[in-house]
């Protein structure tokens, strides 16, 4: 392989001044874009893509990785005239968060029971 195909050292990094974000919208296809989100791979290109399957006014969605040695993905939302893409995106992502909200609040509460449980249990 050698150092040509080596990522660079910030390819994960968010740095000032870079541009996580952008938009663009389809010019054959109405109330379609297509979302870049630079920095990032399947992980959250998956999660989102999998959230907006959710919303019904999503009439598709799909996403991918354009090149295996860029860090970015590709994000192309459709949506009906009741809703727009940014719109849809933004729910998507509130409800992520809302769903690790829920997470983390689970874990606090089996954690604090199996403390409970140690507390009690004999020690040999």
């Amino acid at each position: 392989f050698g150092p040509m195909n080596k990522p660079t050292a910030d390819w994960n990094l968010d740095i000032e001044g870079d541009v996580k974000l952008t938009m663009q919208e389809d010019t054959k296809v109405e109330n379609a874009v297509t979302f870049r989100i630079n920095k990032e791979d399947h992980t959250l290109g998956n999660i989102v893509a999998s959230k907006l399957t959710e919303n019904e006014e999503v009439i598709f969605i799909g996403y991918k990785i354009p090149h295996p040695l860029r860090h970015e993905v590709e994000l192309k939302v459709h949506c009906t005239p009741a809703t727009t893409p940014v719109k849809a995106l933004n729910d998507a992502l509130d409800g992520l968060f809302m769903d690790l909200d829920n997470i983390e609040q689970q874990f606090a509460e089996q954690l604090d029971q199996t403390k409970g449980r140690d507390d009690q249990s004999p020690m040999f």
